[in-house]
């Protein structure tokens, strides 16, 4: 199997996705504020053509009520924002380590089982809730 290791040192790949992490942060900045000032966000195409709510609708409400601490709201909006998601970002943030260290970009076993389970459990999610059984 070939090397899957990037060419570089930790601090010339440390750099490189700080630039990535910051853009990220200002585009979602940017469509935070343009939500709170326009309330318009991009809505849902299979909310909008099938009308199911998909694992991520409400994310945008959820995420929005998050930053204001309203963590009650933020579960009604989406019950994911406060379960999936703090679990995919610890992943992320654990396999971006791991690249910024070693230069390696792979999952190892247990995160993809972590991976799989969040699939899984989201895909559930979006059955039970359009079923009315959950939030």
């Amino acid at each position: 199997m070939p090397d899957a290791r990037e060419p570089g040192s930790a601090a010339e790949r440390l750099r490189k996705e700080l630039k990535k992490l910051a853009l990220l942060l200002a585009l979602g900045l940017s469509y935070a504020l343009w939500v709170h000032f326009t309330h318009l966000g991009i809505p849902c195409p299979f909310y909008t053509f099938l009308h199911v709510k998909c694992p991520g609708c409400g994310m945008t409400h959820a995420a929005l009520a998050a930053l204001k601490l309203d963590f009650t709201g933020a579960v009604e909006s989406n019950l994911l924002a406060l379960t999936v998601v703090p679990l995919l970002l610890v992943i992320l943030a654990v396999y971006e380590l791991r690249y910024i260290r070693t230069g390696e970009r792979r999952f190892n076993l247990a995160e993809k089982i972590l991976l799989g389970i969040s699939a899984y459990g989201a895909l559930a999610y979006a059955i039970l809730r359009n079923l009315g059984v959950v939030l």
